[in-house]
């Protein structure tokens, strides 16, 4: 999960940030049988100025593959974060209002895994998929809304091209791929290295003992990969291959970057001794 999504998820579920004015939020599914990716798009006003300091529009998009079996596949995420209009502001409040939450309720499909849609305060979730035509509707006029008040000129642009998860691997370091992040990203790579896993932290060094500033971070497996070829352990040497992310990655973006998408993982230690039998002790039996 990229940082990001992260963000995005702290921003709509914690309090702490304060109440959107308005919101508009998706996290959409797209599977095909090459690829299978989420996205999502978070449209959000907040007034915290008071009543005579212009609202702040924030807009975000984010993209986290989950399997790429096509030749490559490119994709752009964004961001904006500015001020804008009172009448911007009353004129965006009227397109979520038109929204029909009768036929944006929870509504069974495969693309939308959540959906929240803020109005006068008030939260409405929903599942509705795309190709519903209330939500195709709704999402149109939203998305032409930005198209005008916040144009892809005046928005942070970053766009990524990965590589199928099945095309030959580079042999690289973990040494090579901190140092040349850029050179790598989106690349197929095969890394050896010692991994640790534990909770929430998956920990790829060079060495037992690096800092997480010299590490990478494992992000799963690719949704196209042999379970034959993935023999996770917790902890040990191992080769792996899979796609290579310039960070931040991880946990909170803790890493400087990150191995997604792995299509194998083989481990170079030996396995343990079986645990000796524990001796034999005689019961009581006291009748």
């Amino acid at each position: 999960m990229t940082i990001r999504i992260l963000i995005a998820l702290i921003l709509l579920t914690c309090p702490a940030f304060g109440q959107a004015d308005i919101r508009y939020y998706v996290r959409d599914e797209i599977k095909t049988d090459k690829l299978d990716y989420t996205i999502d798009h978070d449209c959000v006003v907040y007034t915290w100025g008071g009543p005579k300091e212009l609202p702040n529009l924030q807009y975000h998009v984010s993209i986290s593959v989950d399997g790429c079996i096509q030749p490559s596949f490119t994709y752009e995420e964004e961001n904006y974060n500015k001020r804008f209009s009172f009448k911007e502001y009353d004129e965006l409040t009227n397109i979520v209002k038109k929204a029909n939450l009768l036929k944006l309720g929870f509504i069974a499909g495969p693309s939308c895994l959540f959906g929240s849609l803020v109005i006068d305060g008030k939260d409405h979730d929903f599942t509705t998929p795309l190709g519903n035509p209330e939500r195709d509707k709704l999402q149109a006029n939203i998305l032409s809304f930005l198209d005008r008040v916040a144009p892809k000129k005046a928005r942070e642009i970053i766009t990524r091209t990965i590589e199928s998860d099945f095309a030959p691997p580079r042999d690289v370091t973990i040494e090579e791929l901190l140092r040349f992040p850029s050179k790598y990203d989106g690349k197929r790579v095969r890394v050896t290295g010692y991994y640790y896993s534990e909770s929430e932290e998956s920990n790829f060094s060079e060495h037992k003992g690096d800092d997480i500033e010299q590490s990478l971070s494992l992000d799963g497996s690719s949704t196209f990969a042999k379970d034959a070829d993935l023999h996770w352990v917790d902890e040990g040497h191992a080769t792996v291959e899979g796609t290579f992310f310039n960070g931040p990655g991880g946990h909170w973006g803790e890493w400087p970057g990150e191995i997604q998408r792995l299509t194998r993982f083989i481990p170079l230690d030996p396995p343990p001794p079986p645990a000796p039998p524990k001796p034999f002790t005689a019961q009581s039996t006291k009748g």
